[in-house]
């Protein structure tokens, strides 16, 4: 009976959703980055409202079309695109950030390399798809535009049949003209993680040309060497296929093993004309440089190095991605190296993105380190997880905007157990509204507003409410822990009294999200606070000579924001506003969208929810809404919080319905039994397409292609519990949950 309790509510669970109905609204934003900001007196940001950036990934590509290379960035971590327009100004070149070009470009995941694989003069796109990788013709003319060319992954002849060249999401792969015959070809790991793979592409061969991507596999171990598959150990003449030599030189590496992924860059570090391989690895701080004096029909690694460059070495605490741009238009490429580890808890938030200014050609290159916040030090960072908040503190009738983060990285080191971690403080920023109520204008403060960070505290989001009617107003700090931190405002110094006002922590409520909110208009403070789930608590203060705030519903409104189909977390961030009488609940999500609620006198109704998004792009991964009129017109703007660490600048309007472009779209499958056991099955009503299986915390663990209508898959290996089947056809993709039970 208890199990088929438990199998009952679990059932439950996987069935429930909150329908999300969509009717018009008569507010909207649109991004503008003319909202006067300087991070000290005089001092101004090229790009201050961008949103930030922690894992970039940097790509040529001419966005506008003008004949000039702009640049996008993707952030892993923040799971965005970013675009700054180039152009010349009296022969000085300038950036622009720019937020229109989201629509233009396919869905990208975990990694994307611009490339031009058919000479055409434009650079597509290469990215991940499960098991390999997915191409995008640029086909722009008049307007930019992309065309999918691989259906579902592009595919190389090996084995005697055509299938996948593997590259999973933990590997950035090497697309180069290795062998000088004007095609792109492509090195990757092979599947044990110990050779490389090199698939040479033959469209110039059989066409005479290079519009196609034709590719067979021409060797299992490109450059004749290994690389221990637990480690970063590098074994020269290791080749299974040939007899060549039994000498080896070995590097010791770290003494942990803990090799699962891998990032290539392809170029002629010594001059001799062939393409020698930077190597990353996930896990490790450096990279090793290895060089190739083959040929360029056949390559062979004979030396490597891990302090490259020598100038100074490329060192970040877990796994390196490098690209080679020439991002100041002098001809000569400079080095850019990031992180490509996906766990924003295992990397440098801050200085996370080194730029090497390349002294000497292109085919000799002597990199010299310029700053380990390239791009990162032109726009307003606060670490990881940006919460802002717009409140007056100094009474002076305009509105001043807070930023709580989820916190700066401190220190990372390798436990006892090979495990990398890394720790995290908390810090709220202090922008102080130097203008007025109608002409804004921010300045930065402090980033350490009250000493937060001697508290050691993570993911705090700032509220303030005079609790103890002194005139002044204390401060409230949500937190990563659930718990609702109290500090009193004494003369100006806030003074912490509580820990965990309200018990928070005790319920289990994880990342509170506190804001005071007179909800049911009887001219006291209610408080309302989003958390982990991705719901919404109410608090009614009882007002009878002191402030008393009791729980009334801790599923205010049926709100939530999760995508119910991916996650079981949500992390709602709430904001209130009045508009005609009306008040409407805005509310930031993990999945990157804003949700709208109107709120009903019945505070234990199901609330009406809006058209989502107000029309804008998503916003990438957990978007954080500060919603207030700064300026004094009609419609409230908004600063919106991006997971990067970075702020965006919205002005209201009249709302209008504008769609949004999407590569990806819903289509019907089925999966049965559900509950299921080692056997499940997956039905299409067209094929072929990909699956992938994730358990709750978003660990893959299983991934392949259906081929058929009808697809039998084993999961006698997979534990008892809830996962998420993700299948993907073409430019659509969908989500089901699963539960599997003995």
């Amino acid at each position: 009976m208890k199990k088929f309790l438990t199998i009952s509510i679990l059932l439950i669970l996987v069935n429930s959703y909150v329908a999300l109905c969509q009717i018009n609204t008569n507010i909207s934003f649109y991004y503008d980055d003319s909202l006067n900001f300087e991070f000290a007196a005089g001092q101004k940001l090229d790009f201050p409202w961008c949103g930030g950036i922690i894992s970039a990934q940097f790509c040529e590509i001419d966005l506008n079309l003008d004949g000039i290379s702009d640049l996008l960035i993707y952030d892993r971590i923040g799971k965005k695109l970013l675009f700054f327009v180039a152009s010349f100004q009296n022969d000085s070149l300038h950036y622009r950030f720019s937020t229109e070009y989201n629509s233009s470009f396919p869905e990208i995941n975990n990694w994307i390399i611009c490339k031009d694989f058919d000479n055409d003069g434009r650079n597509d796109i290469f990215t991940y798809t499960v098991g390999g990788i997915k191409v995008f013709r640029n086909i722009s003319t008049d307007k930019l535009e992309f065309q999918q060319m691989t259906f579902p992954f592009l595919k190389s002849y090996h084995n005697e049949i055509y299938t996948n060249i593997l590259a999973t999401s933990v590997d950035y792969p090497g697309i180069e003209d290795l062998d000088g015959d004007g095609d792109l070809d492509i090195l990757v790991f092979g599947p044990l993680g110990a050779y490389v793979q090199f698939h040479k592409n033959y469209s110039v061969e059989t066409y005479g040309n290079a519009d196609s991507l034709i590719f067979r596999k021409e060797s299992d171990c490109w450059g004749q060497f290994s690389e221990s598959d637990e480690s970063n150990i590098i074994t020269l003449y290791d080749c299974p296929d040939k007899q060549i030599s039994t000498d080896t030189t070995e590097l010791k590496a770290d003494v942990y093993d803990r090799h699962t992924g891998s990032t290539f860059l392809l170029f002629d570090a010594d001059g001799n004309g062939l393409k020698d391989l930077l190597l990353g690895d996930v896990n490790y701080s450096d990279v090793c440089m290895l060089y190739n004096n083959g040929s360029s029909s056949e390559a062979l690694i004979t030396d490597y190095t891990f302090d490259y460059p020598n100038s100074y070495k490329i060192d970040m605490f877990s796994f390196p991605v490098m690209t080679l741009i020439d991002v100041d238009k002098d001809g000569i490429e400079e080095l850019i190296v990031s992180t490509f580890d996906p766990a924003w808890n295992n990397v440098e938030n801050r200085n996370s993105v080194w730029l090497y200014k390349n002294t000497s050609i292109n085919n000799i290159p002597e990199f010299e380190l310029q700053t380990e916040a390239f791009f990162q030090d032109r726009m307003i960072d606060v670490g990881c997880g940006a919460l802002p908040v717009f409140f007056d503190i100094d009474n002076d009738g305009d509105l001043d905007l807070f930023v709580g983060n989820q916190g700066y990285n401190d220190s990372c080191f390798y436990d006892e157990y090979g495990i990398l971690t890394c720790k995290y403080t908390s810090q709220i920023a202090f922008l102080e509204n130097i203008g007025n109520s109608s002409e804004p204008y921010y300045r930065f403060i402090t980033a350490d507003f009250a000493g937060i960070s001697q508290y050691d505290l993570e993911g705090l989001y700032p509220a303030f409410f005079d609790i103890d009617d002194d005139g002044d107003y204390d401060l409230f700090c949500g937190s990563s822990s659930g718990a609702i931190y109290y500090f009193q405002n004494v003369n100006g110094e806030y003074i912490l009294e509580d820990r965990d006002w309200l018990k928070l922590s005790l319920k289990n409520v994880k990342y509170s999200t506190p804001i005071f909110y007179d909800i049911d208009g009887d001219g006291h403070q209610d408080l309302l606070t989003g958390n982990e789930r991705g719901t919404v608590s109410y608090y009614k203060n009882y007002f009878a000579g002191e402030n008393n705030f009791v729980e009334e519903n801790d599923f205010y409104g049926c709100i939530d924001v999760r995508d119910a189909d991916m996650s079981w977390t949500g992390y709602s961030i709430p904001q209130a506003i009045s508009i005609n009488d009306t008040t409407l609940l805005i509310i930031g999500s993990e999945q990157g969208i804003l949700f709208q609620y109107i709120v009903d006198d019945n505070h234990f109704a199901e609330f009406t929810c809006k058209d989502n998004n107000f029309g804008l792009p998503n916003f990438g991964y957990r978007v954080a809404p500060a919603v207030g009129n700064i300026d004094g017109d009609l419609y409230p703007d908004m600063i919106a919080g991006s997971f990067s660490g970075g702020l965006l600048s919205y002005k209201g309007k009249e709302y209008t319905n504008t769609a949004i472009k999407s590569y990806s779209s819903s289509f019907e499958w089925k999966v049965y039994p559900n509950p299921g056991k080692d056997k499940i099955t997956i039905e299409l009503q067209s094929y072929p397409a990909e699956y992938q299986i994730y358990d709750m915390n978003g660990s893959l663990i299983m991934a392949g292609i259906l081929k058929n209508a009808v697809n039998n898959l084993s999961t006698s290996k997979i534990d008892d519990g809830i996962y998420i089947i993700k299948v993907e056809q073409l430019r659509r993709s969908s989500c089901k949950r699963w539960l599997k039970i003995n």
